[in-house]
């Protein structure tokens, strides 16, 4: 059975996989069925990383109270905002993604609203450090 090459407009044989025309690949891959496993290995990264670094500052309480030399925090709110809250934006984009693409839009706004969750949890619990360490 003919087809029409969607690119070139050639006529060609429907089993082809590349167009002999203009050589272009006429397989589409469907990327939108990693989306989901790349934005929930990313999401696991990123809990995983703060869960370590607040760990960390939990047997350390002396690293948030330490000062430059102007007085001035050298890991406050702000930094940890910064610094481990901020690349959550990075397990956005494949949630994003498919929800633009319609690809199981329920799974990608669970995983969006779990990031979320976690920050908020992750920024309640540095603050609770502070308070901790006397800040």
């Amino acid at each position: 059975m003919k087809m029409l090459c969607p690119y070139c407009k050639q006529e060609i044989d429907e089993t082809n996989e590349i167009c002999p025309f203009c050589t272009t690949n006429l397989v589409k891959s469907d990327y939108k069925k990693f989306l989901l496993p790349l934005g929930i290995g990313i999401s696991m990264l990123w809990t995983v990383f703060n869960f370590l670094i607040l760990i960390v500052l939990r047997h350390f309480l002396k690293f948030l109270t330490l000062r430059d030399k102007d007085g001035i925090l050298v890991f406050s709110l702000v930094e940890f905002i910064t610094f481990c809250i901020q690349p959550v934006i990075f397990a956005f984009i494949p949630y994003i993604m498919g929800i633009i693409n319609k690809y199981k839009i329920k799974a990608c706004i669970i995983g969006m609203i779990t990031c979320v969750i976690f920050a908020i949890i992750f920024v309640s619990y540095f603050i609770y450090l502070e308070h901790l360490a006397g800040v």
